[in-house]
């Protein structure tokens, strides 16, 4: 089953069982909600509730507590398959950030100003390392590595700060799409919607834990070697003002994740499968 977890000097932790186990050594505590979920879509619905029982959990960790034997909370790391950062029922929204983006920053609510948006099924999504089994026809692939924002609230029309507190983080993410022509260019759409395309990490880091984009480097790994890499250098990207922007023409929902590519790479020939 789905769960949330976090590394520790232990190992892979469960967060629900982590905060069940300080519940049990603590006792009910007043305004602490009463048990953490399991899965994404709920901990975003629950907000900073369970943002604050998941750092209770966090810091009961780091003592290094005695855990009940009935109930397990930590994992090694062989023993978990890592799963998208993203939730099944919600969107995920591709764009190119424009190489000078100061016509976008200087008036990014203007619907002229915004990159190309394009839209990949909740199907498309895939866990790190997971296989890509090529659909039949198709040898030729772009494959992009892209920054995922990963919306935590519902963001709509949105000013700068309010779409700031509306992000959960930050994640990496793979776009991989099909470079077979005509099949790319007659079909553009679904030549990116493709089952398993666009693997996403596991991890989730805050705009505040991120700091400057501009330290950021992204990489894409195919087959366990690196395929594509691009840093965020001079690059001048602005997660809330994209959020905010993108907010103003539809709304966005706990879950979604918003993928941000910066330029090209190149095309891979594969015949049968990828990781």
């Amino acid at each position: 089953r789905a769960r949330l977890g976090v590394e520790t000097a232990m190992g892979i932790a469960d967060l629900a069982a982590a905060y069940a186990a300080l519940l049990g050594a603590r006792g009910p505590q007043r305004g602490w909600l009463n048990a953490l979920p399991g899965d994404l879509a709920t901990f975003f619905r629950l907000g900073d509730a369970a943002n604050a029982a998941a750092q209770e959990a966090i810091r009961f960790l780091a003592r290094r507590p005695a855990l009940p034997l009935e109930a397990r909370v930590i994992f090694r790391r062989e023993e978990i398959r890592p799963l998208p950062m993203f939730s099944r029922s919600g969107k995920i929204l591709t764009l190119r950030w424009p190489s000078d983006p100061s016509r976008f920053l200087e008036a990014p609510h203007s619907l002229l100003n915004l990159p190309r948006i394009e839209a990949r099924f909740a199907s498309s999504a895939a866990g790190p390392g997971d296989s890509i089994g090529l659909p039949s026809g198709i040898g030729a692939l772009r494959v992009e590595p892209a920054l995922g924002v990963v919306i935590g609230r519902p963001i709509s029309r949105a000013s700068m700060d309010a779409a700031r507190a509306g992000i959960a983080g930050v994640t990496v993410l793979t776009a991989v799409s099909a470079a077979d022509e005509p099949f790319a260019t007659d079909q553009p759409w679904l030549s990116s919607n493709c089952d398993r395309f666009t693997p996403i990490a596991c991890q989730l880091a805050t705009l505040d834990e991120i700091g400057a984009f501009d330290s950021v480097r992204l990489t894409a790994q195919v087959n366990g070697e690196r395929a594509a890499e691009r840093t965020l250098a001079g690059a001048r990207f602005d997660a809330s003002v994209l959020a905010s922007a993108i907010s103003t023409v539809t709304r966005l929902e706990p879950g979604d994740v918003l993928a941000v590519m910066f330029g090209s790479v190149r095309s891979e020939e594969h015949t049968s499968e990828l990781q």
